[in-house]
């Protein structure tokens, strides 16, 4: 459809809309025609099962009545309690001469047969007298063991394979034990005949069915065509059936008296002749109406298209200039035209909204370092749905062994376990917010996390909230990933710019873990009760001297260490208290080492914690700070200083050359090292090995090639070193995840 003008477009639209409306009306009306007439089909059956239904059940019920007098008569009594026999001739002489009399006067023929159960004997105007063995309804339950309440009705297949409906009715009537039973032998002639009453109309079929399916009786006259057997499955309310090859419209109707269903059936041909009839003259009716819109359609279709060609003046030139091919002219430029802007708003689109959590973090994170300002926050586009509430307070989450947490792990795996527990974090703000406290998490380095609680309501709800949500961070963070956690939490203040402050007042409480321990929720309401040596002036001088040995100013370490041991005796007055301090010193030194990017645990070999609670005086203990540790601090930083220099060069000297055939023993000459100690010092520096940070680089080269130039794949593999586009592919794979020209479609929306 791309390659057809607009004009034909809207010529074909308009024969679509005119026309199939049309066609889906005639369908519908064939169809309701021909379900109007199914539906009159199944009235009728209705009505005359309905009717079949009471006639039957009026015979079977003249039936039972019959039974019931005979049963009743004082002669048939008599005799069926005494027995045939010769001493009793005349008793059993009236009972049959009764059976005759009543026989003559029923209102249809039946046949009687006396079943003298105690005597062993029957007598039967069709049989004579016999022995009950030799009775063809002697295997019967029914026969020789009556129900004694009711009629037993034995259909035909069980009466001795016989054209008759046995009814069995016990002598006397509702007593225990009989003396035998009266079994009434009715043709099923009788039952025909009743069908044959029926004035069913040409074609349809009455069967008188079993509960297995067989027929009793039908009105059928062809004989070849009589069915002998219904499954189960068909007597439904309306269904469909089909025999020698014809199809029938089949209804059924339940006896209320007996096991026996009345089934009609109408050929399905008497119901198609008037329904195509009907759909010969709505065919008919359809292409006239086609005929009409479609000329309707063509005529409107060039109306309409005379103000389109004002839009192609607005096109700009260049896209005009694409559409001089006769199938694309005029509007089709127009929609190209469109097209391509949309293709390019959704490519922005998409791009933005994989970007948004990262812009919204980076948002964020400017907001909390003060960065960015509340005006500069609000206005940014990102900032839709975030901190939208009056008041806030501003908790930080940070492991207690910062230095333990990096040596365990390197720089990959701590991402992914900080990943873990930001999602176990956040996991647990959605199960603690509420309509009045909302909860933003974001990462404000790679071993903390801060929350940034927003609330509508009062801060005392706040804090009620919070701390049973710090408490199960700390026992799932202890449980789960054997490590503990300290969380802080700062006063509530108003307003999106007292966010900042509200950080570094959580921040700041970090430093009293190693005063009061760790793995605890300590708060600014923690702090003012907490005891006098908590002095903020005491950490402050200790920042202080933490600050000066990081930066290698181990003088003036030693002289602001000295200065703040002379004045302890008159801070202070135990021991525990002095050494608490240290402790909370060797801390503050290993995060500010830390920031400047180096470990503790690299420098000293010794655990510094281990070593400073073996000191029995805070002057022994000044004294290992001053002479052992601050010029171990200095060496170390002037050491990697150099060795960070070297690393530099190497690193230059790659990113100018990725395209030659780098070696390890090439690069260590440049540095005026061994390969081996090139080997390990640029892993210390850099975190990764050289043949992977190559690898690595390489591969964002080909990356960039493959985005924005159209350089062949063999092109890339040959510039970037490799021997075969093979192995290049493959390396490219294992590093990206997908193969070079997947990534060129992906990223080129081919």
């Amino acid at each position: 459809m791309n390659n057809i003008s607009f004009r034909h477009k809207l010529l074909y639209y308009s024969l679509l809309l005119s026309i199939v409306p049309i066609l889906i009306l005639g369908a519908v009306s064939s169809y309701i025609a021909s379900m109007s007439m199914q539906k009159e089909v199944d009235r009728h059956h209705r009505i005359l099962l309905q009717h079949l239904q009471r006639q039957i059940d009026e015979f079977y019920r003249e039936a039972d009545r019959v039974s019931v007098q005979l049963a009743t008569q004082e002669s048939v009594v008599r005799a069926m309690r005494l027995g045939p026999s010769m001493a009793h001739y005349e008793e059993t002489r009236a009972a049959i001469d009764e059976v005759a009399r009543m026989r003559a006067s029923a209102p249809f023929p039946y046949d009687v047969s006396l079943v003298f159960t105690s005597f062993d004997m029957v007598y039967s105007n069709l049989y004579g007298l016999v022995p009950l063995p030799d009775f063809p309804l002697s295997g019967e339950s029914g026969v020789i063991d009556p129900d004694p309440i009711g009629s037993t009705l034995l259909y035909p297949e069980r009466a001795a394979e016989r054209n008759e409906i046995v009814l069995v009715r016990p002598v006397p009537v509702f007593t225990t034990p009989s003396y035998g039973s009266i079994v009434l032998h009715v043709p099923i002639d009788a039952l025909i005949r009743q069908l044959e009453q029926f004035q069913t109309g040409s074609g349809r079929e009455l069967y008188i069915v079993d509960r297995h399916g067989r027929v009793v009786a039908d009105n059928v006259v062809d004989a070849s065509k009589r069915a002998a057997y219904f499954p189960p499955d068909a007597f439904e309310r309306s269904a469909y059936a089909a025999a020698d090859g014809t199809a029938y419209r089949l209804s059924s109707l339940d006896s209320a008296l007996s096991d026996w269903s009345f089934v009609a059936l109408t050929p399905e041909s008497q119901l198609t002749d008037k329904s195509k009839r009907i759909q010969i003259v709505t065919a008919w009716m359809v292409l006239a109406l086609t005929l009409v819109w479609g000329a309707i359609a063509f005529l409107g279709s060039r109306q309409l298209y005379s103000p389109i060609k004002r839009l192609f003046q607005r096109v700009p030139q260049q896209s005009q200039t694409q559409a001089q091919a006769p199938s694309t002219k005029e509007l089709v430029a127009v929609e190209a035209y469109i097209q391509r802007m949309e293709k390019q708003n959704k490519d922005l689109q998409h791009q933005w909204n994989s970007n948004l959590p990262h812009i919204q973090e980076n948002l964020l994170l400017g907001l909390l370092w003060g960065v960015t300002s509340e005006e500069e926050f609000l206005k940014h586009p990102g900032a839709g749905g975030l901190l939208q509430r009056r008041k806030y307070c501003v908790s930080v989450v940070e492991w207690d062994d910062a230095s333990s947490f990096r040596s365990r792990f390197g720089e990959r795996d701590r991402a992914l376990f900080m990943f873990a527990f930001r999602k176990i974090v956040e996991e647990l703000c959605v199960e603690y917010s509420t309509p009045d406290i909302a909860i933003t998490i974001v990462s404000p380095n790679p071993e903390q996390i801060a929350l940034i609680v927003g609330t509508d309501g009062e801060p005392e709800r706040v804090a009620a909230s919070f701390e049973p949500l710090a408490k199960q961070m700390r026992e799932i963070v202890q449980t789960y990933l054997k490590n503990t956690i300290t969380v802080t939490f700062s006063a509530t203040r108003g307003g999106i710019g007292a966010i900042p402050g509200l950080y570094q007042e959580a921040r700041s409480l970090l430093e009293f873990r190693m005063l009061l321990g760790p793995n605890l929720t300590i708060s600014h309401r923690d702090i003012e009760r907490s005891a006098p040596l908590l002095e903020r002036q005491w950490i402050r001088e200790l920042k202080n001297i933490a600050a000066s040995a990081a930066l290698a100013q181990t003088e003036r370490a030693r002289d602001e260490l000295d200065a703040f041991v002379e004045a302890l005796p008159a801070r202070i007055t135990d021991v525990q208290t002095a050494r608490g301090l240290l402790s909370y010193f060797i801390g503050e030194l290993a995060h500010q080492l830390h920031e400047i990017g180096a470990d503790a645990n690299d420098i000293f070999e010794e655990n510094l914690y281990q070593r400073i609670s073996r000191f029995h005086t805070v002057y022994e203990a000044a004294a290992w700070l001053r002479e052992e540790v601050f010029p171990a601090i200095a060496a170390r930083l002037r050491e990697e200083q150099d060795e960070k220099f070297r690393i530099d060069q190497v690193l230059q000297y790659i990113h100018a050359h990725f395209e030659t055939d780098l070696s390890l023993q090439q690069l260590a000459d440049i540095a005026k090292l061994s390969p081996t100690q090139l080997s390990r010092m640029f892993k210390e520096v850099t975190g990764v090995p050289y043949a992977d940070y190559l690898i690595a680089y390489r591969m964002e080269k080909a990356k960039y090639w493959l985005e924005h130039s159209d350089l062949p794949i063999k092109t890339i593999a040959e510039r970037l070193r490799y021997t075969t586009v093979q192995n290049f592919t493959r390396i490219f794979k294992q590093v990206v995840g997908v193969p070079p020209a997947q990534y060129r479609r992906t990223l080129r929306g081919a």
